[in-house]
Order: C-alpha cells, then structure tokens, then sequence
C-alpha cells in the first residue's frame, strides 16, 4: 500500500540549513528563511555571537508559524505584520511583542529582563495584508488543515468536495494509524 500524502509541516531542508547555518528550523506553515540581502521588509533576527550574525525571514501570507531554535538572540525587527516571538532564558519561556518594522531588544539587549541570553522558539505572525489567491483551476479541490498549520502534531491534506456536504481526503490526515479508524455511522 502507498504511503498517503500527508503534510505535517516539517521545515524543508531543515538538516541541510542547520549544517551550513547553525540554524534549528522544526515546523511551519507561512514563514520561511529567507536572504537579508534579497529584500526589503523581512523579519530580522540578530545573534551576539553566532554565524550567520543575521538571519531573515519572509512571511509569506497574512499569517504564520515557525518553530525552531535560534541561540543568543539580541533583537529581532518586525515586518508589517503583528509579531510575536517566544524566547527562552535561562529555563523560563516569554512572549514579547515584536515593534512592526522597528528592532525590539530581547534577550542580552533587554534590560527590562536582565539582559540575560536567550533561544528564539517561535515565531508567530498575524494581522498583515492577505495574499490575493488566484482562482483554483480545480474548484472541488481544497485543502484541509488539522490543528494549527505548522504546530506539533497538526496536519495539512487535500480534499476533494464529492457532493454539497461530503468532502473526500485520506484517512492519514487525522492519524497516524489510518487501520485504527472506526467508520462512521451510515445515515
């Protein structure tokens, strides 16, 4: 039987990156790397002492996500959309509200926390001005999201609309053992 093709939202290339750029990248869904040099209006996040000492990344839509592993953060400039970061410092895990396209200190550079280090954990954009989507050349044809898009254990799969009410996807967009699936009631 052929594997179902189930988006989990692992970050593409995600070994690759953390050999060449010491960058951890886990899960998301509508933010990713990005080159500093390559345009304006990216996120920014600035390391103490790392290489690369800056890193960018591009929100893609009106919202994302992006989980992953960024040491000795010491700020971090926003884009147009309504930012959070969560940061880790010595073993107690904050939110901090990122300035739309100013720099905002966090971790060494904070001195409202003690200018303590601190780890880039995620990354969670919201508010910016939506993509225009262009119309489907399939129209029946969607996408269905488990969870939230890019988090721990959600899931991304097509979905095709059978009639008004029914919508056809694969099993594995809801578990990982399709087989343990009770089916449903008939009607």
């Amino acid at each position: 039987m052929a594997p179902s093709a189930v988006e989990a939202f692992a970050y593409p290339g995600a070994a690759k990156i953390l050999a060449e750029q010491n960058l951890t990248l886990k899960t998301g869904d509508g933010i990713r790397l990005a080159e500093c040099a390559s345009e304006s209006g990216l996120v920014r996040v600035v390391r103490q002492v790392a290489s690369p000492f800056e890193v960018c990344f591009k929100v893609t839509g009106s919202s994302g996500y992006l989980a992953l592993e960024i040491s000795d953060v010491t700020n971090i400039k926003g884009d147009s959309h309504a930012l959070k970061a969560t940061v880790s410092s010595e073993g107690a895990t904050s939110s901090v509200d990122i300035k739309k396209n100013e720099w905002t200190p966090v971790g060494q550079a904070d001195n409202s926390t003690g200018n303590k280090p601190a780890v880039l954990l995620e990354l969670v954009a919201g508010d910016g001005t939506a993509a225009t989507t262009p119309a489907p050349e399939f129209p029946a044809v969607g996408s269905i999201t488990v969870g939230a898009a890019g988090r721990a254990g959600s899931r991304g799969c097509t979905g095709t609309l059978v009639d008004p009410m029914w919508v056809l996807t694969s099993a594995g967009c809801f578990t990982d053992d399709p087989p343990q699936l009770a089916p449903a009631p008939l009607l």
